[in-house]
């Protein structure tokens, strides 16, 4: 497979890598930031919310930045996620040179408290013990300062 690397890719590895190097003090014990731009996925958000939900590791926090979207996500976010102290929703209304989630991103970065930061679109799912298997290995090998998986893509027809 060819390795293409977007500017933004680069800034959020950077980041990763920084944070963990650094050792940047959280107020909180949240080992996980899942980082979501949203840009209208409201068709998605229910089974986003669902696969996070159902993760097996509980220790993480989602934060999710509606890039001005022009459906309904922010509000269909807003009243689904209410009772559930983990997940923040915000909204960027902020002009963009590019489009691209960099800004949502980089907000969403800004408010992270955990200790690894995730990345999770809207459009994707993850299998519910994902968290836990990377805590696991993260917890083993101390001196990792990041990880990735393969993924599976499914197509709807």
């Amino acid at each position: 497979k060819d390795l293409m690397i977007t500017m933004d890719e680069i800034f959020l590895l950077r980041f990763v890598i920084l944070k963990k190097i650094i050792k940047m003090k959280s107020n909180s014990d949240i080992f996980f930031s899942i980082v979501t731009p949203v840009k209208d996925g409201g068709k998605f958000i229910y089974r986003y919310l669902e696969s996070l939900r159902s993760q097996n590791f509980k220790n993480w926090e989602a934060i999710i930045v509606d890039d001005s979207s022009k459906d309904k996500s922010f509000e269909i976010l807003l009243s689904q996620t209410c009772n559930d102290n983990r997940f923040r929703i915000l909204k960027n209304d902020q002009k963009k040179f590019l489009n691209t989630p960099y800004l949502a991103r980089n907000i969403a970065l800004d408010h992270a408290q955990g200790k690894y930061i995730c990345f999770l679109d809207i459009d994707d799912i993850w299998l519910p013990n994902k968290l836990k298997r990377e805590y696991e290995i993260l917890s083993k090998q101390k001196k990792l300062n990041l990880i990735f998986s393969d993924y599976y893509r499914y197509l709807q027809k």
